[in-house]
């Protein structure tokens, strides 16, 4: 419980700085272009690898910590309670980034369909795109995307907890 707890924070901590970091460091996304747009994306990808990176290093140190040869379960049960605690922390973020920044979604749909443009897409494709993200209203409110992430993190670290549990279990269970 210990080590799911302090690498949780720490891992959720990095994740938030990360993000905040890389949003001060492009500024106003509007500003743009589709290539550092792309760049962009690609960067919000990075915080799922620190993720799994810590996640993995938390299961470790809880099987090199214990005492007698740890259950799977046991294993299991600190990665799953490292995943809360850092998808509450991950979903508390994106609800107060979009708390703070209520255009967010108006600067993206504008960034996203200029990208389509770019690489050539139709008309058609870039109207049915702009069609779906007019329509996609629920996602733009804090609460809907914070819960989002929570649940996106959540899975993410589960389905990774379980591997890595599996993978680091003593040999004997094997």
């Amino acid at each position: 419980m210990k080590t799911a707890l302090k690498f949780g924070l720490i891992c959720g901590f990095l994740i938030i700085a990360y993000t905040l970091a890389t949003f001060y460091i492009v500024g106003d996304i509007s500003k743009l272009n589709p290539q550092q747009f792309s760049s962009f994306e690609s960067m919000g990808y990075l915080r799922y690898i620190l993720l799994l990176f810590i996640l993995y290093l938390a299961i470790r140190e809880s099987r090199q910590k214990s005492v007698e040869p740890p259950s799977f379960g046991s294993l299991l049960k600190t990665g799953i309670l490292f995943t809360l605690i850092v998808s509450f922390m991950v979903g508390f973020m994106q609800m107060a980034y979009l708390y703070f920044n209520p255009d967010f979604f108006e600067k993206y749909a504008g960034l996203y369909l200029a990208q389509m443009k770019a690489a050539g897409k139709s008309a058609e494709e870039i109207n049915m795109a702009k069609k779906v993200m007019e329509t996609e209203t629920v996602m733009k409110t804090p609460w809907a995307n914070g819960i989002f992430y929570f649940f996106l993190t959540a899975f993410i670290g589960s389905i990774a907890a379980l591997a890595f549990s599996m993978i680091l279990r003593p040999r004997e269970q094997q």
